[in-house]
């Protein structure tokens, strides 16, 4: 974050402390979104940092209502014998990763296409195209893990429902059964650990404990290269985190 960046929620922190501090204006609170949730987290734990004491949250999923939402909304605008079709508008949702913008991108090229009777079909090769991109770096970044990185990462996505606890008896077993022979200590698992946070593959949130980055990685990993051992997982979808602001911070 830049200096300017910082000065500026200051301001914002200034403004609403005097305005929620007066009786004849009404409370101010603010709602800011990122895509880097160690970032967000770092401005509510530091205490040099302007939103200190405030809280990080997911933003709840979009789902079939708003694909189908959306896919009414852009077929007011075609006519009738090129409109999208609501299921190929939710399957290509999913396969973009549920992100609105990159649907909107690759519906809107499609319509532009010129080739009315073959739109749905043009959408979900075209979002097929998008994940097939995105898997493809995801496993590049993975390959290129070292084989502790790897085991920390593919630990922490298993266990992903039930709690993922980087220096357990049990996660570390699993680490050493996985890297086969490479040295292994606590401080190795957190070196490997801090390196998965610079390349913004894994976040720590402000209790301590770690997540993935982006579930998409979840999801390739699960798909390509461990479903069967994971047959009672879903497959998890990124959520947008927020600050929400609405305490009273001195």
């Amino acid at each position: 974050i830049s200096g300017d960046g910082i000065n500026a929620m200051f301001a914002l922190k200034s403004a609403r402390d005097q305005i929620n501090a007066s009786s004849e204006a009404p409370d101010l609170m603010l709602v800011m979104t990122g895509s880097n949730r160690d970032t967000l987290a770092h401005l509510v734990i530091n205490k040099a940092q302007p939103f200190y004491g405030s809280s990080v949250s997911p933003f709840p999923l979009l789902g079939r209502p708003f694909t189908d939402a959306f896919a009414a909304w852009a077929n007011n605008g075609l006519s009738p014998d090129n409109q999208f079709q609501p299921d190929a508008v939710f399957e290509a949702f999913k396969l973009v990763g549920g992100r609105p913008q990159m649907l909107r991108d690759i519906m809107g090229s499609v319509a532009l296409s010129g080739e009315a009777s073959n739109l749905s079909a043009l959408l979900r090769q075209g979002a097929q195209e998008w994940q097939d991109r995105v898997w493809g770096e995801f496993e590049n970044e993975f390959d290129a893990l070292s084989p502790l990185q790897q085991a920390i990462l593919e630990v922490l996505i298993r266990k992903k429902k039930t709690g993922f606890s980087p220096f357990s008896e049990e996660s570390m077993a699993a680490y050493k059964a996985l890297i086969k022979g490479e040295t292994l200590s606590p401080a190795s698992v957190q070196t490997a650990l801090d390196s998965l946070r610079e390349r913004n593959l894994v976040w720590r949130e402000a209790r301590g404990a770690y997540a993935l980055e982006d579930d998409g990685l979840a999801e390739w990993f699960l798909t390509t290269r461990g479903k069967t051992a994971m047959d009672d997982e879903q497959s998890p979808q990124a959520a947008t985190p927020a600050i929400s602001e609405t305490s009273n911070l001195p």
